[in-house]
C-alpha cells in the first residue's frame, strides 16, 4: 500500500523476528513481525519526494482501481497513458501490483502534481523584460 511504497523509496525493509499473537494484548488474529529499516543510497530530494507522494496519493486514492481509473479526470491523462506504456505498464494494472521502482519511474515521468512549486511558472521579477 501507500505506506509501503513511501518507506521502500528510501529504506530497505529487512524482516526480523516473528511475533505470535500472544505477544500482544488483546491478541490480534494475525502474526506480526519486527522489521529493521536500513537507509538506501542517497536520500530523495524534496522535489522527488513531492512527486512520489503526489503519485502515490493519486494512484491509491480509491482502493482496487486500475491506474487508468485513478488517473481519469487528470488533465495529463493522454500523456500519462503514453508514458506508462513506455514503461511497459498497461493502464489496467492496479497500483498494489506495482513495485517501488515502478512508482519512482512513474513519478519521475509524469512530473510534479498540479499546484506544486515545480508546476508553477516562474514569476518575472521587477527587473524582467
Amino acid at each position: 500500500g501507500p505506506l509501503s511504497v513511501r518507506l521502500q523509496a528510501e529504506w530497505e525493509v529487512v524482516p526480523g523476528r516473528r511475533l505470535a499473537p500472544g505477544a500482544f494484548w488483546p491478541a490480534p488474529e494475525v502474526d506480526s513481525q519486527v522489521v529493521r529499516l536500513v537507509p538506501r543510497g542517497p536520500r530523495l530530494s524534496a522535489a522527488q519526494r513531492e512527486r512520489l507522494d503526489a503519485c502515490v496519493d493519486r494512484l491509491f486514492q480509491q482502493r482496487r482501481k486500475t491506474i487508468r481509473s485513478a488517473l481519469r479526470g487528470w488533465d495529463r491523462l493522454p500523456q500519462a497513458e503514453r508514458q506508462l506504456a513506455e514503461l511497459g505498464l498497461g493502464p489496467q494494472i492496479r497500483p498494489e501490483m506495482l513495485s517501488e521502482k515502478d512508482f519512482m519511474d512513474i513519478s519521475a515521468r509524469l512530473g510534479p502534481a498540479r499546484g506544486t512549486t515545480e508546476d508553477r511558472a516562474p514569476t518575472a521579477g521587477p527587473d524582467a523584460g
